[in-house]
């Protein structure tokens, strides 16, 4: 029996599939050349992932830089620095906490580039690493968002501006 392999459009003898009982003709949809390719570039892939991690590691600016050059494009904002214009502090500036590279996800204590004026884009004095806590915090607030929140935590603390009267 032949058959014909959607990937790469040649008629193939059975032989030349594997076996997938699953099917209705009892053999896999594509031919065993193009499983193989598959497969071993899904290997490929995984192993770019594995040396990323490592580089990720190494120097955490390169994949700031790559990730920020990306979102630039995206939003349509200035991108006009690079790698060496990226300083990762000991400790995040905004809420003290030390910083420490996570692989695979980033957590509260992950640094972060951080647009400082984010319309200005990613231009040099426009950016600081800060933690992602910290990022998520300013993101979407605008001033007058963070001092309402202020405000709210203070008055339920009953610390007021320094006094100890409520609102």
């Amino acid at each position: 029996m032949r058959k014909r392999c959607p990937k790469c459009g040649r008629r193939r003898e059975s032989k030349e599939f594997y076996t997938n009982i699953s099917r209705v003709d009892g053999f896999s949809q594509y031919c065993r050349l193009c499983t193989a390719d598959y497969n071993s570039s899904t290997k490929v892939l995984k192993r770019r992932r594995e040396w990323g991690v490592k580089d990720r590691q190494k120097d955490p600016r390169k994949a700031m830089f790559s990730e920020a050059k990306s979102r630039a494009k995206h939003k349509g904002v200035p991108f006009e620095i690079q790698v060496e214009d990226i300083l990762i502090p000991t400790i995040c500036p905004i809420l003290g906490i030390p910083l420490k590279v996570h692989v695979g996800r980033y957590e509260h204590d992950s640094p972060t580039l951080d647009e400082v004026t984010p319309k200005r884009g990613y231009v040099v004095g426009n950016i600081a690493v800060i933690s992602h806590r910290a990022n998520r915090i300013k993101n979407d607030s605008s001033l007058d968002d963070l001092e309402a929140i202020i405000r709210y935590v203070k008055r339920f603390n009953g610390v007021i501006y320094g006094d100890s009267q409520s609102v």
